[in-house]
């Protein structure tokens, strides 16, 4: 709403030749106040065999912190996250928040480079008005490049989602459709925090066992 207002101020009382300095004035606006993050993620429900009247056929999600490092095995790590960190879903009256994070096979060999999903690479969990919800990747893409040491990066994953119940703890699996983009600098301290919390509740991830690397010599001739 804010962005509008922008755009309504710079446009009233303005002729017609004067529309492209109010909309330069909007653009300005935007950019210092911070309208529209770098960082979001949209969560499409899938199989789903009934739709709401009521509630948006996709959730949104904007991210305002995101950072990105490589840890001692090698994995390209990023974690992205809005409101306070917590992964405690005994609190009634949690914040919202999203912690999210990936990790990621090496490093791009040049600018750019894209990574096929596995069950261990996105970990996000998520707290609302009383309710709580995790998310483990089960396949996708990951396309990443990097900008004067800033990453940014696009997703598509589908990922199995989990409800908690007080009473009777996680469950209600479900499968949804992460898409989202993001801009992380580097940060491993901040980052590895955000990454615990995206794993909390029960999802952490496995130790990471690469595959083994082959090595393809001459071929002899006959």
């Amino acid at each position: 709403m804010r962005c509008v207002a922008l755009f309504t101020a710079c446009r009233t009382g303005l002729p017609r030749t004067m529309i492209a300095p109010a909309l330069s004035c909007v653009l300005v606006s935007m950019v210092a106040l911070g309208c529209g993050s770098a960082s979001r993620v949209h969560v499409i429900q899938l199989g789903a065999k009934t739709i709401s009247a009521v509630l948006p056929l996709i959730d949104e999600h904007e991210l305002s912190k995101g950072y990105h490092w490589v840890d001692e095995q090698g994995l390209l790590c990023v974690a992205l996250s809005a409101g306070p960190l917590s992964s405690d879903t005994g609190s009634g009256g949690l914040r919202e928040s999203l912690q999210l994070s990936l990790e990621l096979p090496g490093v791009p060999a040049g600018q750019a480079r894209d990574y096929a999903v596995t069950r261990r690479t996105l970990r996000a969990i998520t707290h609302g008005q009383g309710s709580h919800e995790r998310f483990a990747s089960l396949f996708g893409v990951v396309s990443v490049w990097r900008d004067d040491g800033i990453l940014h990066g696009r997703f598509r994953i589908h990922a199995k989602k989990q409800l908690f119940n007080v009473l009777l703890g996680w469950g209600w699996d479900s499968e949804v459709l992460l898409l989202g983009e993001f801009t992380a600098q580097p940060g491993q301290t901040a980052g590895e925090a955000i990454l615990r919390a995206s794993e909390g509740g029960g999802l952490e991830r496995e130790p990471y066992r690469p595959g083994p690397h082959i090595i393809e010599g001459p071929r002899r001739s006959r």
